[in-house]
């Protein structure tokens, strides 16, 4: 009996069972693919790109070391800091005062991604700007910093102003001078004296009373003064060749007994 050289054809059922089995077959390679994508893309958005400036603190004083320590964080393209990162990354000025420089240790190893430069300060007053390099990654700039110069004493003011009272009678309220620097603020360095003399009078009366007293954080309080007469008064805070004139004050003339009555 003959055999026939033609194979039958197969039917519906085989065919898609057979497709069925290559997509089982194919699924794990699509699966491995589909992770290494991820990791490569994992990889590349880890990988530095850039250096970002952090903490920045303005204004300054110069001299002073900068507080909170300024910060340079190492960032992938997606503006997420490396943790991984221990690279060195170095700022310096961008511009600044002629004659400026910015003192400290300028290169820092970071930790976790971020360099914390702890001792940064600058030489000078002025407005300085600062770039953050690490090797080559994008450069970051600053924003501005403002130096100031130290703080000194420079204004003597009445914080409390002398009160009108009768002649020979403590003041009923103390009277207070506050110290304050080139910018407005107490200045608290140190522990002068300062001193209360009549700035004006209109009849020749004295002050009496401790008239010579320290400062403490720059406020100074003088308590228990009187005047001798009756008059139109004004007092003068001095700290050598600082001086403060109070508000015009009134002392009016004792009270004295006029008769008798049962």
């Amino acid at each position: 009996m003959r055999r026939s050289i033609f194979r039958s054809r197969p039917n519906a059922v085989d065919t898609a069972t057979r497709m069925q089995d290559r997509r089982r077959a194919g699924k794990p390679a699509d699966q491995l693919l589909s992770h290494i994508e991820n990791l490569e893309s994992r990889m590349l958005l880890s990988a530095a790109t850039q250096v970002v400036f952090g903490v920045q603190t303005s204004p300054v004083f110069a001299g002073n070391v900068v507080s909170p320590a300024v910060t340079v964080a190492v960032e992938d393209s997606g503006s997420h800091i490396v943790t991984t990162d221990e690279s060195n990354v170095t700022v310096a000025i961008v511009s600044g005062p002629t004659g400026g420089k910015l003192l400290g240790t300028l290169t820092v190893k970071a930790e976790h991604g971020v360099a914390t430069f702890g001792t940064l300060s600058f030489s000078k007053p002025g407005t300085y700007t600062l770039k953050a390099v690490d090797g080559a990654l994008s450069v970051a700039t600053s924003s501005h910093f403002v130096v100031r110069a130290d703080p000194v004493a420079t204004t003597l003011v009445f914080s409390q102003q002398p009160p009108s009272n009768g002649a020979g009678t403590a003041l009923p309220s103390a009277v207070v001078v506050h110290i304050l620097d080139q910018y407005g603020h107490v200045f608290t360095t140190g522990h002068p004296v300062i001193s209360l003399r009549i700035g004006s009078s209109s009849s020749g009366g004295n002050l009496l009373g401790v008239v010579g007293r320290t400062a403490t954080n720059g406020v100074v309080t003088f308590s228990n003064l009187s005047m001798t007469k009756e008059g139109t008064y004004t007092l003068e805070a001095v700290d050598g060749s600082l001086t403060a004139k109070s508000k015009s004050f009134t002392v009016t003339a004792p009270s004295v007994a006029t008769s008798l009555t049962f």
